[in-house]
């Protein structure tokens, strides 16, 4: 839900707009503050939320395949012991890895001058919410935000 509060800022799913900046907020700490004067453009995006993807599916998926190697030895007519029945937990680590690598979700991507950073629109976002917030940082704060989403 959209929440305005009397410093001229508008809010949505933790993403705190004014017009000094966009901030990604936990609590009533920024994590993530970024100046409008670095800002060069703005989109809304399905992505993922994290921060290296690529690397992440890799990741599970090597934890896939080491967890799955003590099922082969077993299959084979090998016995199960001591370490190797550790292994089996890690398919489920890396199932869950993989997963939160190709979860997508809406994220204001921003490009500034120093690189480009992702702000996570926190809770389940609501189309028309979103378009209503775009909408506003738009009209107030002079804010351009591409936001041409499918689906």
């Amino acid at each position: 839900m959209t929440k305005e509060t009397n410093y001229r800022q508008i809010d949505y799913l933790d993403v705190r707009v004014n017009d000094q900046s966009i901030a990604a907020m936990k609590g009533h700490r920024a994590e993530v503050v970024i100046p409008a004067a670095e800002i060069r453009s703005m989109k809304v995006v399905l992505g993922s939320e994290v921060q290296h993807p690529l690397m992440l599916l890799l990741f599970g998926i090597g934890l896939v395949g080491l967890g799955l190697l003590p099922v082969l030895h077993w299959l084979m007519g090998g016995i199960l012991v001591g370490k190797e029945v550790l292994l089996l937990i890690w398919p489920f680590l890396g199932s869950y890895a993989i997963f939160e690598a190709v979860k997508k979700k809406p994220l204001l991507l921003v490009e500034t001058t120093t690189g480009r950073k992702k702000i996570t629109f926190r809770g389940s976002v609501e189309r028309q919410e979103l378009e209503a917030f775009i909408e506003k940082a738009k009209t107030e704060f002079g804010y351009i935000i591409d936001s041409r989403l499918n689906g």
